[in-house]
């Protein structure tokens, strides 16, 4: 005598494969901050001698006490300036140009 075979399908989850969420699925979250990374590095003084002509300030970054941005390039990494009087000559640390402290 022959096996019957059933050609009905099995339970309909049987033929279902758990699938992990690719990262384009995973839902993302607005209110995350994205925070890039920043570097800091310490100004240096420069003589006074040095300290001549019209120089600009630096740019304050709100939040941070004793912070700034260079004039030179303003997009860029913090300066610390936290040392220094205002109106005081430093050299920035990225472009080595010489600015004041705000």
């Amino acid at each position: 005598m022959a096996k019957r075979v059933s050609r009905r399908p099995g339970s309909p989850q049987s033929n279902l494969v758990e699938a992990s969420p690719t990262p384009a699925e995973q839902p993302t979250n607005l209110n995350e901050k994205v925070t890039p990374t920043v570097t800091v590095q310490r100004a240096s003084s420069v003589p006074a001698e040095k300290a001549n002509g019209d120089l600009p300030y630096g740019f304050p970054v709100p939040g941070h006490k004793g912070m700034v941005t260079s004039p030179y390039s303003p997009e860029g990494n913090y300066i610390d300036v936290s040392a220094f009087p205002s109106g005081s000559a430093v050299r920035d640390p990225y472009t080595g140009k010489i600015f004041l402290v705000p």
